[in-house]
C-alpha cells in the first residue's frame, strides 16, 4: 500500500510538472521560451531551430510548433504558439478554442482586426494577441504588456459595439473554399512551415470576387468577354511568335562588376567583389548592394554604416576576381595583392587607390529579400582618376561586366549613342508613319488641310539642340500652327530631375499662337519636356478647346 501510495505521489509530481511546462504564462512565455530571452538562451532551451530560421526570425514549428521574431536589442519580442501546440495559457485559451470564451477569459480587447473570417483580437496590457478563424483560436502570440491609448481603445470598442454587416451570399461551408489555387493545394502540415504572414495573406483571406452579387459578377463576365473580343482582334495584326527562347526564372543578366571597401572591427581594410549591385535612387543620389549575411562584409557594413563601391579597370581582372574567392575573415586580401587601400574622407570605410573610380557611401537603409540583404547607401562621394573624366565632369566608360550564366567577365565597348537623343530617331519614325509619312514636326492633318489639331511648328531652344546657353536662355517659347486657347498650357516633366526651374507663369503674346514659359537653366543638363501628355494633361488647347498633338521638347545645356 505505500509502495502504490508513493508511486502515486510520484505520477502527480510529474503530471504537475508537465501541465506548469505546457502552461503558457501572458506577457512572458512557456519554460524557456520567454520574452527577452536570447538565440543562444533559446536554442538552450528548446535545441538547434529548424533550417528555414534567420538571425530576426527563430522558428521550431517541426519539434514544438512555435516560433518568435528577434532582434539585437529586446531579444525574443514576439513568440508565437502555432497550430498542433498541445499548451493553453494561464486563462485556459489553446489552439482551437472558441472566441466568446477568449473574450469571457480576457475581457474586451485593445485592438480588433477583422480579415475576412479570420480576426485577430489584442490585450495589449495583458501581453497576449489571439488570431481566431472562424471564431477558432488558430495562434496564440505573447509579448512583453504595455498601455494602449485610450482614444484607441474606445474606437475598437465602437467596432465591436457596431451591428454586424448582413452578407446576402452563401457563405462557404469550411475556409478552404476561401482559399487561392496555390493554397487550396497545401495540407495543414505543409502549411505549418510557411511563415506566420504567409498564413494570415494566403490560408485565410476572403477573396472580392465571393462577395460580389450575381449582378454584379454577369456585368463583370461581360465586360471581360468585351476586352478579351478587342485583345484578340488586336492580336490578330501582331506577330505572336518571334522566336525568343525561353531561359527560365533565373538570373541570366549582364551584371556590372563592383569592388566593396569596408573596415572590420579591428580596423583591418576588405575588399569584397559583388555583382547584385546598382543605382537605386536619384535624390538623394543612392546605390544598392546586395550581399548574402555569411560574407564578412555583410559584418563590416552594419557595424561601421558605411562602405565604398570601387569600379575596376580591365587592368585589375586578376585581383577582382581574387576579392571573390577568398574570405577576409581568413587573409588579409589586399597583402595578397599588393593593393592599396586609403582610407575614405566622407566615411568610415577604404577605397583602392589603383582602381580609377571609387564611390563613398553611407548606409542609408537595409531590406531582406530572400537570400540576400540589399544595402542602399548614400553617395557621399565619388572620386575619380584624371584618365577617366571627360566633358562635363562625366565619367568615360570603364569598369567589368559578369555574365553568370557562363561566370565570365566582359569589359566595356563602343559608345553606341547619345542618351535622351537617339530615341528621336525612332520618334520621328512614329510620328511619320501616324502622320502620312510627312514630317515630324508637320502632320500630314495640317498638310491636306484638316487643321482640327493644333501642333507645334517651333521651339526656342530647338529640339535636340544640345549647346543651348544656360545664362542667356531665361525663357523656353514654343509656337503653335493654330491660335489657341489664352492662359491654357501643359507643361509636363517627363522624368526626375529634367524639368527646368521656373521663374515666373507661363505667358501668352498677342498673336494667341505663341507660350513663354520663364526659366532659370543649369549649366551642363538636359531637359525634356511634354508639351500636352496622355489623357490627363492636355491643356495646350485651340480656342475651340480641342488638344494639341502632344510634343517631346529635348535640349542640352552649356556654360
Amino acid at each position: 500500500m505505500k509502495t502504490l501510495y508513493a508511486l502515486s505521489i510520484v505520477l502527480a509530481s510529474i503530471l504537475t510538472c508537465h501541465a506548469q511546462q505546457q502552461m503558457i504564462i501572458e506577457g512572458v512565455g512557456w519554460k524557456g521560451f520567454r520574452v527577452g530571452a536570447t538565440k543562444a538562451e533559446l536554442i538552450k532551451e528548446l535545441g538547434k531551430p529548424d533550417g528555414e530560421s534567420t538571425d530576426k526570425w527563430l522558428q521550431w514549428r517541426k519539434t514544438h510548433n512555435i516560433h518568435c521574431l528577434m532582434d539585437d536589442k529586446r531579444g525574443a519580442f514576439e513568440l508565437r504558439f502555432d497550430e498542433g501546440f498541445a499548451g493553453k495559457t494561464t486563462a485556459g485559451i489553446s489552439i482551437g478554442t472558441p472566441l466568446q470564451k477568449a473574450l469571457s477569459a480576457y475581457g474586451e480587447p485593445t485592438q480588433q482586426l477583422d480579415k475576412g473570417n479570420a480576426k485577430k483580437l489584442e490585450w495589449s496590457s495583458k501581453g497576449i494577441l489571439i488570431w481566431f478563424a472562424n471564431d477558432k483560436t488558430i495562434q496564440i502570440v505573447v509579448f512583453s504588456p504595455y498601455n494602449i491609448n485610450p482614444e484607441k481603445k474606445a474606437s475598437v470598442r465602437s467596432k465591436l459595439e457596431a451591428p454586424a454587416l448582413v452578407n446576402t451570399e452563401p457563405q462557404p461551408k469550411n475556409k478552404s473554399d476561401h482559399l487561392s489555387g496555390e493554397t487550396k493545394k497545401r495540407s495543414e502540415q505543409d502549411r505549418k512551415t510557411y511563415s506566420d504572414e504567409e498564413l494570415r495573406e494566403n490560408a485565410y483571406q476572403v477573396t472580392n470576387k465571393q462577395n460580389n452579387t450575381a449582378e454584379v459578377q454577369t456585368r463583370l463576365k461581360q465586360r471581360i468577354v468585351k476586352q478579351g473580343q478587342a485583345i484578340r482582334e488586336k492580336d490578330e495584326k501582331m506577330i505572336m511568335n518571334d522566336n525568343k527562347t525561353s531561359l527560365g526564372a533565373e538570373i541570366k543578366l549582364m551584371a556590372p562588376v563592383w569592388v566593396i571597401g569596408s573596415y572590420d572591427k579591428a580596423g583591418k581594410a576588405n575588399m569584397m567583389t559583388a555583382a547584385w549591385v546598382g543605382i537605386c535612387c536619384s535624390k538623394p543620389p543612392c546605390v544598392s548592394v546586395a550581399l548574402r549575411q555569411a560574407t564578412y562584409t555583410y559584418g563590416n557594413i552594419v557595424e561601421r554604416k558605411a562602405f565604398t563601391v570601387n569600379i575596376p579597370s580591365k587592368d585589375y581582372v586578376e585581383e577582382t576576381d581574387y576579392f571573390g574567392l577568398v574570405s577576409g575573415r581568413d587573409v588579409d586580401k589586399l597583402s595578397a595583392t599588393g593593393l592599396t587601400p586609403v582610407k575614405g574622407e566622407k566615411v568610415d570605410a577604404p577605397y583602392l587607390k589603383e582602381f580609377p573610380v571609387a564611390v563613398e557611401c553611407r548606409l542609408m537603409n537595409t531590406l531582406e529579400v530572400g537570400s540576400h540583404t540589399i544595402f542602399i547607401g548614400e553617395i557621399m562621394d565619388v572620386k575619380a582618376d584624371k584618365s577617366v573624366v571627360g566633358e562635363n565632369d562625366s565619367l568615360l566608360p570603364c569598369g567589368l561586366f559578369f555574365n553568370p550564366t557562363a561566370r565570365d567577365y566582359y569589359g566595356i565597348g563602343e559608345r553606341l549613342g547619345k542618351a535622351f537623343s537617339a530615341g528621336n530617331v525612332v520618334l520621328k519614325k512614329a510620328t511619320s508613319a501616324k502622320q502620312g509619312d510627312q514630317p515630324c514636326d508637320i502632320p500630314a492633318a495640317a498638310a491636306k488641310g484638316d487643321t482640327n489639331q493644333a501642333y507645334v511648328i517651333s521651339t526656342v531652344p530647338a529640339n535636340g539642340d544640345m549647346n543651348v546657353s544656360a545664362q542667356k536662355t531665361t525663357e523656353i517659347v514654343v509656337t503653335y500652327s493654330k491660335e489657341m486657347m489664352n492662359g491654357c498650357c501643359s507643361w509636363c516633366r517627363a522624368s526626375e530631375g529634367e524639368y527646368p526651374k521656373t521663374t515666373g507663369k507661363p505667358m501668352w503674346p498677342p498673336d494667341k499662337r505663341t507660350c513663354i514659359l520663364p526659366v532659370k537653366l543649369e549649366a551642363n543638363k538636359t531637359y525634356a519636356i511634354w508639351l500636352n501628355i496622355a489623357e490627363r494633361y492636355i491643356n495646350f488647347k485651340d480656342k475651340d478647346g480641342r488638344p494639341a498633338i502632344p510634343y517631346l521638347l529635348v535640349f542640352r545645356t552649356v556654360e
